[in-house]
């Protein structure tokens, strides 16, 4: 009983880095005080998004911001941080900062019309894999807030649907199209690494 996960959607650290260093971890870890080691505590570092679907020329925050905040996170609390590389890829270097910290790994650009393909979100995830273990790569959205949505098999295990990209054969999924994010903060569904879904594609 009781809530399992929770996530801070943090919109300042990778606009300010500095200060993110100097005292904004710190803050975060306070957030986490007196929660139960049986609880998972993540953190969605946004980037910034546009003010209108398909904007291109928007503020996004500097590329080098998550390596800089690596190391602070892999040292703090909490026990996943949520990055952004569909709507601009990463140096995925940075994911080996990371040794004990999963990372919920943003596979589908949520302010843009087009859907990836099946094969794109694969691409990336094999790539993202040969800096990070599989078994601590969460497969998701870009953003931290996005619309959540939690399909049943026909063995009722719990599924998760990303855009075009999760095989939905089985269960008469959404259309190809919607934006879909990763579940996992509920009871009745998992996160799902990154084995599950390519293991189907």
């Amino acid at each position: 009983a009781g809530c399992r996960h929770i996530q801070v959607d943090e919109p300042v650290f990778a606009r300010q880095p500095k200060k993110a260093l100097d005292w904004g971890i710190k803050m975060l870890d306070r957030c986490f005080e007196g929660v139960g080691e049986e609880i998972e505590k993540s953190v969605h570092i946004c980037c910034g998004y546009p003010n209108y679907l398909d904007e291109e020329n928007y503020m996004k925050a500097d590329p080098s911001a998550y390596a800089q905040l690596a190391p602070a996170l892999e040292r703090s609390c909490v026990d996943a941080v949520s990055i952004e590389d569909a709507h601009r890829h990463n140096d995925l270097s940075l994911l080996a900062h990371f040794k004990r910290t999963k990372v919920i790994f943003g596979a589908v650009a949520v302010a843009r019309s087009r859907v990836e393909t099946q094969g794109e979100i694969a691409d990336r995830l094999r790539s993202a894999l040969e800096h990070i273990d599989a078994e601590r790569l969460i497969v998701a959205p870009d953003c931290g807030l996005d619309a959540t949505r939690v399909i049943k098999g026909a063995g009722g295990e719990s599924e998760l649907q990303l855009g075009s990209a999760a095989p939905n054969a089985r269960s008469g999924g959404p259309r190809a199209g919607e934006h879909l994010r990763r579940s996992g903060f509920e009871d009745t569904c998992r996160p799902r690494d990154s084995r599950h879904l390519l293991a189907k594609w």
